[in-house]
């Protein structure tokens, strides 16, 4: 299990957030699960699979959330392209 290293929320002189919301960052990073663009995440274990990280296969068993619409999706997209495979093969 990851440990997340302590995250200080004071501001710095440079610092262009403020303190509310630094304070609200902070409190997302303390939580076990904190939100993700799906862009960022799809990117990013998108390079991690085409390079076989390892670490991926750590995560293969999480649950991640996702709206309801692109469950759907996920799931239409599936079917079509588990057909075209089978056509293919």
């Amino acid at each position: 299990m990851l440990r997340r290293e302590a995250f200080s929320a004071e501001p710095t002189a440079a610092s262009t957030i403020p303190f509310s919301q630094a304070q609200a960052s902070a409190a997302r990073m303390r939580e076990d699960r904190v939100p993700v663009a799906a862009g960022d995440a799809l990117a990013i274990l998108l390079h991690a699979a085409r390079t076989n990280r390892a670490w991926l296969d750590d995560f293969a068993d999480e649950t991640i959330m996702v709206s309801r619409d692109l469950y759907e999706l996920m799931l239409a997209y599936r079917q079509i392209a588990f057909e075209s495979n089978r056509q293919a093969a």
